[in-house]
């Protein structure tokens, strides 16, 4: 089915998955992923839905929620106002790509840098079963760290327009912030412990 007339059925949802990968700062590794799902409301009576799922490493003490937190309801109703519209002008009249890759350049000079982008981005559209629709996903590029060959890092590949509107408006509804924000110290991880969650050392 066309992206464009699932959104348009009310019968989706979108995942969102913030990642950050292959950092550490001071030598301790700090990897987080954070998964936001989001559903549209069914009914006019109800409120859209939104959730967020943590997994982080911080110097091989790593945690995860054994079940989805809720986001604020503002945040959720700002989501479904903005995030599913600007999906629908990327992939409005596509017939064939439903799979957009692009790439952002992070100059972090070595992987002890705390201030970096995130490693990916990826935004996808899925029907109530889970099954994929379309995908549109930012990585980074590593240009400038000397233990990463640039053979190794993707094409550049700069956002379109369309695209690159999809991620501001992703970032306004969630306010992810940076990377920092989310280690080990950061507030916005504070605020997602509060769920349940499952600790371990390996």
């Amino acid at each position: 089915p066309n992206p464009s007339d699932v959104i348009a059925s009310g019968e989706y949802k979108i995942e969102v998955y913030h990642r950050a990968m292959d950092r550490c700062p001071g030598g301790n590794e700090d990897i987080q992923v954070i998964k936001h799902t989001f559903r549209p409301a069914v009914d006019p009576a109800q409120d859209p839905s939104l959730t967020a799922f943590i997994f982080q490493n911080w110097d091989v003490m790593a945690y995860m929620h054994t079940q989805p937190k809720p986001r604020d309801p503002a945040k959720a109703a700002a989501f479904s106002s903005s995030v599913p519209a600007a999906l629908v002008r990327i992939f409005e009249g596509s017939q064939e790509n439903r799979d957009i890759v692009c790439t952002i350049n992070d100059p972090r000079p070595h992987c002890e840098v705390r201030e970096t982008e995130w490693s990916s981005i990826e935004i996808l559209l899925k029907d109530p079963e889970g099954n994929l629709i379309a995908r549109v996903h930012r990585r980074a590029r590593l240009t400038e760290d000397q233990n990463v060959p640039i053979s190794l890092m993707p094409p550049e590949a700069p956002a379109s327009e369309s695209v690159q509107a999809l991620l501001d408006r992703v970032e306004a509804a969630l306010r992810m912030g940076t990377v920092c924000e989310w280690s080990e110290e950061g507030h916005m991880a504070a605020d997602l412990r509060g769920a349940v969650t499952e600790e371990w050392d390996y």
